[in-house]
C-alpha cells in the first residue's frame, strides 16, 4: 500500500533533490520576487528537440505548438512578467527602506528606477526584486505617504461608513482619478 508523504517530509525530499541537483549544476538557486529563495533549470541541464511526428500520424495540436513556440520566445526575450503580476505590502509592518523601495517600484519613474538601480545589491540580499510593482496593498487610510497622483484608478476595499471619512485621504494625495472602485456597492 502506497503512504503519501506528511508535508515535512515532502518538503524535505524537495530539499534534497534540489540539492542533489544543484550540485550537479543542473539547478540555481535564484531570488524570486516572493520571500522565498527559488531554483532557476540551468539552460545546458534540458535539451528539448523536435519530434517526427505522433505515432499515429494525426497533425499536431495548433494550439500548443503555438503555445510552445510563444513561450519559447518570451523566455529567450527575457520576458519580465511571464508568469503572472506581482503585490506588495505597504504598512507600518514593512521596515521603512523596504517601503521607499515598494515606492520606487510602483511609480517606476526614471529617477526611481536610478535609485532601485543604486540599491540594487542590497535588494537582492534581502530577496526585494528590482521589476515594476504593478499594484500596492497600502492601509485605508494611505497614511504612509505613497504618491499615487499618477493613478487614473484607486480600487477602495473596506470602505468607511461615510464619504468624508475616504475621500479626504485621495484628495489629500492629489489624485486625478477618474474611477474609484469599491467592493461595497452600498457605500455610493
Amino acid at each position: 500500500m502506497r503512504k503519501r508523504l506528511d508535508a515535512k517530509t515532502y518538503s524535505e525530499v524537495v530539499e534534497a533533490l534540489l540539492k542533489a541537483a544543484g550540485s550537479y549544476q543542473m539547478v540555481r538557486p535564484v531570488s524570486t520576487s516572493f520571500d522565498v529563495e527559488g531554483w532557476r533549470l540551468a539552460a545546458n541541464a534540458l535539451r528539448l528537440l523536435e519530434g517526427e511526428g505522433r505515432p499515429d500520424e494525426r497533425g499536431a495540436n495548433p494550439y500548443f505548438v503555438s503555445l510552445y513556440r510563444t513561450l519559447a520566445d518570451a523566455l529567450a526575450s527575457g520576458a519580465g512578467f511571464l508568469f503572472g503580476q506581482e503585490g506588495r505590502e505597504h504598512t507600518a509592518q514593512v521596515d521603512q527602506e523596504r517601503r521607499q523601495w515598494r515606492e520606487w517600484r510602483f511609480r517606476w519613474g526614471a529617477e526611481d528606477q536610478q535609485r532601485l538601480a543604486e540599491a540594487k545589491d542590497t535588494m537582492r540580499q534581502v530577496g526585494e526584486p528590482g521589476v515594476p510593482l504593478p499594484a500596492l496593498f497600502c492601509s485605508p487610510t494611505m497614511e504612509l505617504g505613497v504618491d499615487i497622483s499618477a493613478l487614473n484608478a484607486v480600487y477602495l476595499r473596506n470602505m468607511p461608513p461615510a464619504r468624508r471619512l475616504w475621500s479626504w485621504p485621495i484628495a489629500r494625495r492629489r489624485v486625478r482619478t477618474t474611477s474609484i472602485i469599491s467592493s461595497d456597492p452600498k457605500r455610493w
